[in-house]
């Protein structure tokens, strides 16, 4: 589901960050020699080490900083230091993309010894593009010497490890292995010989200083700064959306509509000053690394609010990605109100929201009809094996293979503790944990076990899903089957006579005419 969800929502922010602009008269950048898909496969073969700007002629904004690229990078280029290609996405390369991670146009990734190690994720000031190319060339941890080299590293990075120490070959070496690790990440790592032992965390994003202390093992440090890299409260955006989804920690995604909450007065928006960002950020002392919080304009992620059943503005949903739940707020909207969710949540005492279409009233078909409310009892019946289709109203594909499902379901209607069943994924959560990356997708959930479904991965034939469902259906009886070929295989022999006889009697009757009728001439 994780990649589903990455990908869509790419999608969704791409549409609203990367606004339509006019097609403006042809530039130099067009002389640029992009790679395609192959081409970059073909480096990766060859082991190579080099940072790919990747842009797309429908994302024009995206082709307008190339020139401004090629500013950025004419001094690693003319000493050599680093390999620069340029990709011209296509949108039928969306496996390619996935497998990049793209969030959005433009994008700068690196690779080295032919693998993808690292992206820029700090949006495209010409400083910050800068800064963080050049970091690859910095060394594994960065000696300063003085206040000023330290203020120098804070202005240019996002993430800054410093870490003050008396002369330690052992706690140098521990940092160095840390550093290495997180090499390809936000982080830059600079350290100083003092009296002192001292480990902080200098993050750009809010001006803040965290300081560690605890014990100088490698495996707390590295939880310190895996837990404290994210801000308390921050914008969601398209490139920092992944990192709220592979955290294993709640999250808070905070949603408004920016008209209600601006002033308009305000030539300039102070998005901390907005009234749900400031109540929100109250919560800081209480919440700080229990809670997770990013905010949006609903406005800009309308699908991704609505996803999780938000219809009404501010509103607040906390995602537990260890346990893929979410759990909306459905009180008053206040301080009062929120703090009680908080605190409830953290004290495991809210049920998980869920988002259903109603129940049907009639659900007759040879294809049942499953919505969240009814899963336990159509699923989840012990004593069946269910196949689900989950599918999406808008998804080209499903209505390719639906003709063929329903035949499948009139197949196997007769059939005993077998369910041919059908979820909207669009509108419904799916239960038991189970997540999709795309529609359609057929999951099959045994009797008698059904955590452990399987997602089919076969053709999607009658014959394929057919004989799929024989093989792993185990406790569905499909005798009735057998008995059914056999009356079908009796009444075709029995028709075969007759058509026989009625041929044999016709050819008699005619033969008796034309006796009679020769006769009869004589």
């Amino acid at each position: 589901m994780k990649i589903f969800l990455y990908f869509t929502l790419f999608l969704i922010l791409s549409v609203t960050f990367c606004k339509e602009e006019k097609e403006e008269e042809k530039t130099e950048t067009e002389k640029i020699n992009y790679l395609s898909v192959v081409d970059v496969k073909k480096l990766q073969k060859k082991e190579k080490d080099f940072f790919l700007l990747i842009s797309a002629e429908f994302a024009p904004s995206s082709r307008e900083f190339e020139t401004v690229f090629k500013e950025i990078i004419a001094p690693f280029v003319e000493k050599d230091l680093f390999e620069f290609q340029y990709y011209d996405y296509q949108q039928e390369d969306r496996e390619f993309a996935m497998e990049l991670g793209l969030k959005a146009l433009p994008s700068l990734v690196l690779f080295k010894d032919g693998k993808h190690v690292d992206s820029f994720n700090d949006g495209f000031a010409e400083e910050l593009v800068r800064n963080w190319i050049a970091k690859h060339h910095l060394p594994t941890i960065s000696k300063i010497e003085n206040e000023e080299d330290l203020e120098d590293f804070k202005t240019k990075y996002s993430l800054v490890v410093y870490a003050e120490f008396p002369e330690n070959k052992k706690t140098n070496k521990m940092l160095k292995k840390i550093a290495k690790k997180k090499s390809f990440s936000n982080y830059v790592f600079t350290m100083k010989n003092g009296e002192e032992s001292v480990l902080k965390l200098l993050r750009n994003k809010d001006s803040k200083e965290i300081v560690y202390d605890g014990e100088w093992k490698s495996d707390l440090i590295e939880e310190f700064l895996d837990i404290n890299h994210i801000p308390f409260l921050q914008q969601l955006t398209r490139t920092n959306y992944e990192e709220y989804f592979e955290i294993e920690r709640p999250i808070g995604f905070v949603f408004f509509n920016l008209e209600d909450e601006k002033n308009d007065d305000e030539e300039e928006i102070n998005f901390s000053e907005l009234p749900t960002n400031k109540l929100i950020s109250e919560f800081e002392a209480e919440y700080t690394n229990k809670i997770w919080f990013a905010w949006s304009n609903a406005e800009d992620v309308k699908g991704f609010a609505e996803k999780y059943g938000l219809e009404t503005y501010p509103g607040i949903v906390i995602i537990d990605n260890k346990n893929n739940q979410y759990y909306r707020f459905e009180e008053e909207w206040g301080k009062e109100g929120l703090e009680k969710f908080f605190k409830s949540f953290l004290e495991g005492k809210l049920e998980p929201s869920i988002r259903s279409q109603p129940i049907p009233e009639e659900n007759d078909g040879p294809v049942k009809k499953v919505v969240r409310k009814n899963w336990d009892e159509i699923v989840n019946d012990p004593e069946k094996d269910v196949f689900v289709k989950v599918y999406a109203e808008w998804c080209g594909h499903c209505k390719q293979l639906a003709p063929v499902y329903e035949e499948l379901a009139k197949k196997f209607a007769k059939v005993e503790n077998l369910v041919i069943a059908e979820i909207d994924g669009a509108n419904n959560d799916l239960g038991n944990g189970a997540s999709v990356t795309g529609f359609p997708t057929l999951i099959f959930f045994p009797a008698k076990d059904k955590m452990n479904f399987v997602t089919y991965q076969g053709g999607r034939t009658l014959e394929d899903m057919a004989q799929y469902l024989k093989q792993t259906a185990k406790t569905a009886d499909f005798s009735v089957l057998e008995e059914e070929k056999e009356e079908k295989e009796e009444k075709e022999e029995k028709e075969e006579k007759k058509e026989k006889k009625d041929k044999k009697d016709k050819k008699k009757k005619k033969n008796k005419k034309d006796k009679k009728k020769k006769e009869k001439e004589l």
